[in-house]
């Protein structure tokens, strides 16, 4: 046992200066041989221009392959580098900014084998802003009639991307399918845009209001005197007058007045008969109208 712990005890100042000497031509010899690692750096944008607008991501580091003496890349190999990568937006005229070994101050006899990636993606346009109109498709069916449409706001600013703001002539809304007469209005959430493409004023949905009635109305005209065309002597009509059943477009038959319809019985010059039933027509009947005539005949006597 004392043997033993002589190997640690006698001489034990020679062997600690030993094992010291041993220590520091390991780091001498170590030190003179290159070795490999990696580096992240951070990058910092600067100086965006206003008058343009970014269409990509931004890649916030890189990553460094280095080669140098063993004890400077032990240091470094798997770190974030203190000093940042600083890209002045204002001076990219191309979609890429391109990287190189020089751009990273590091310590002396560190060197850049490889930058990953080998430049960062930087897409800017213009920026441009118009104002749209907001417009929304009703579904018409043939038994209604639309009377008011209405959106508000009906006119929206958009700024953005020259080409995505360009892309917009209008703010198309979501159809709506007319089923019913009546008033109806709801809300209807913004369409879906660009990221980069922003609206003024900030709203989430339009109000809408949709106004219908319904398409064909009826009205009946009592009591019209009929006439007597191309037969140039006297007649007698039985009976004188007629009803008139109008049907159409329920704004135009509200417009429509009696001195509108004319029945009349078209006669030849010289009957071939002195006692019989001729039919009755209007002669001034505006075409967007259906009309019905009662009686649809009368009876015609020629008087000696």
């Amino acid at each position: 046992m004392r043997k033993f712990l002589a190997l640690f005890t006698e001489n034990w100042r020679l062997k600690v200066f030993s094992l010291l000497i041993s220590v520091a031509l390991f780091y001498l010899v170590r030190s003179d041989k290159d070795a490999e690692g990696t580096l992240v750096v951070e990058v910092e944008y600067v100086n965006a221009p206003q008058e343009q607008v970014l269409l990509n991501e931004l890649i916030p580091s890189v990553k460094l392959n280095i080669r140098g003496p063993w004890t400077g890349v032990r240091r470094l190999d798997g770190d974030t580098w203190s000093r940042k990568l600083v890209v002045d937006l204002s001076r990219v005229k191309a979609d890429r900014y391109d990287l190189d070994s020089t751009m990273f101050q590091l310590p002396k006899g560190i060197r850049v084998t490889a930058i990953t990636p080998q430049y960062l993606p930087i897409r800017m346009e213009q920026r441009m802003s118009r104002v749209v109109p907001v417009t929304i498709k009703v579904e018409n069916n043939r038994n209604f009639l639309l009377t008011e449409t209405s959106v508000e706001p009906a006119k929206i600013r958009l700024t953005g991307p020259k080409s995505a703001v360009l892309g917009f002539s209008s703010i198309t809304l979501p159809p709506y399918v007319l089923e019913e007469d009546g008033t109806k209005e709801f809300t209807v959430p913004l369409p879906e845009l660009p990221t980069n493409v922003e609206v003024s004023p900030k709203i989430k949905e339009f109000r809408v209001r949709i106004v219908a009635e319904k398409a064909i109305a009826s009205r009946q005209f009592s009591r019209l005197a009929v006439a007597v065309r191309g037969y140039r002597g006297k007649v007698s009509l039985e009976p004188k007058t007629v009803d008139v059943v109008v049907e159409g477009p329920r704004k135009s038959l509200a417009a429509l007045g009696a001195g509108q319809l004319a029945p009349v019985v078209e006669l030849p010059a010289k009957p071939s008969e002195r006692d019989f039933l001729a039919p009755v027509s209007l002669s001034r009947m505006p075409p967007e109208f259906h009309v019905r005539v009662i009686p649809a005949q009368v009876r015609v006597r020629l008087v000696p």
